[in-house]
């Protein structure tokens, strides 16, 4: 495995875990809009491999110490990801991606708040 792209989790929003409970983290690094603070994960240390190498359904996303087989990706969420840290993981193994700025993950476990701490990796396949 080759990491792609990989940030550290920094900081998080007072309302991130609602949106766990929808099955979705959004993320952004800190040049972050004012009114999304409270809903995104705050990426820093951005480091990624190439943003014009998309990342494909056999990757995988790591959060901390657990990995989520990605399942499909909206247009821009890579050059998003790379250029804004932002993106809309959504835990729902869904094969269409629901917007261009969508990272669909399998369906799993999500991650506890005590594992949103740490890294964000993604691997090549």
């Amino acid at each position: 495995m080759s990491a792609l792209f990989s940030a550290t989790l920094a900081e998080m929003g007072r309302l991130v875990l609602e949106g766990l409970d929808e099955n979705m983290l959004i993320t952004f690094n800190r040049d972050a809009p004012e009114d999304f603070l409270d809903y995104v994960l705050l990426l820093e240390e951005i480091e990624y491999a190439n943003d014009r190498q998309p990342i494909s359904g056999k990757d995988y996303l790591q959060l901390g110490t657990e990995n989520y087989l990605i399942t499909a990706i909206g247009d821009a969420a890579w050059s998003n990801l790379c250029q804004l840290g932002h993106a809309t993981l959504i835990f729902d193994g869904e094969t269409t991606p629901r917007g261009y700025g969508a990272i669909h993950l399998e369906k799993k476990s999500l991650p506890e708040k005590s594992r949103l701490s740490g890294k964000m990796i993604i691997h090549k396949m």
